[in-house]
């Protein structure tokens, strides 16, 4: 992927700076476990820690004054993910209106199946098959959030957040799906490694081909151009990536 220019960590000017954003989701899209790895009381922290944001979302209805102490419960949570996060104790992490519209609509049922947060106990890891095809399920998913939004490097993040809006604005499924598969295999920028594949009894390192349901790669495209979540992007200003853009604008974020 080629570089798109450096990200920015300088300060909205309302609301939680783009900084304290990327802490935040450090905490919403921790690195998934494998449910092997948990017991049987044991509950997977970023699926618990976006059933709260679920949770908080949904109080939000039926009323203004719902809708104010929902926001107040919401910035008091994103604040102690931000401390949790290791990024610091002192920051304003009070959600602008802008940016409370967009969480409303990030944990909103309209994208439930996508974000699968209501999964109360830990996923399980589908494996490449023999030709290197791999089902894209829940934990797959959570990795994708995973590296997008909890990875430390931000400009490689920045580049694969621009390369899936720019896809996603083609309206052509297959688009979104070319981006990720090159994003999976991205071993420098995920450091994970897929298990070896098996193929004419040989072991082997290869290239996984991700199976996704059309469905989903529908709806992620919907989440992706949703402009009502340009506040919350943690890279540069915001919005939807245009790299058609007239000669002489810059519509990147």
């Amino acid at each position: 992927m080629s570089g798109i220019g450096k990200p920015k960590d300088e300060e909205v000017t309302e609301g939680a700076p783009r900084d304290v954003l990327r802490g935040i989701y450090s905490q919403l899209f921790k690195m998934p476990v494998p449910a092997e790895r948990m017991g049987p009381a044991d509950q997977d922290p970023g699926i618990q820690a976006r059933e709260e944001m679920c949770k908080i979302v949904r109080g939000a209805r039926g009323s203004t004054a719902n809708d104010m102490a929902a926001r107040a419960d919401a910035d008091a949570k994103l604040h102690c993910f931000y401390v949790n996060s290791g990024f610091g104790t002192a920051a304003n992490t009070a959600l602008s209106c802008e940016q409370w519209t967009g969480l409303k609509a990030a944990f909103s049922p309209t994208y439930a199946m996508l974000h699968d947060v209501q999964v109360a106990n830990a996923m399980v890891p589908n494996q490449p098959d023999s030709k290197g095809i791999l089902e894209f399920g829940p934990y797959e998913l959570a990795l994708l959030y995973h590296w997008l939004f909890s990875h430390k490097d931000c400009h490689q993040a920045h580049n694969y957040l621009h390369a899936l809006k720019t896809a996603a604005r083609t309206e052509q499924p297959e688009s979104i799906i070319i981006v990720l598969g090159v994003l999976f295999n991205d071993r420098a920028f995920t450091k994970f490694h897929w298990p070896e594949v098996t193929q004419d009894g040989q072991k082997a390192r290869r290239l996984v081909t991700l199976k996704i349901d059309e469905m989903l790669v529908r709806q992620m495209g919907m989440l992706l151009t949703d402009e009502r979540l340009a506040q919350l992007e943690p890279y540069e200003d915001g919005g939807v990536c245009a790299i058609d853009a007239p000669s002489g604008k810059d519509f990147c974020y």
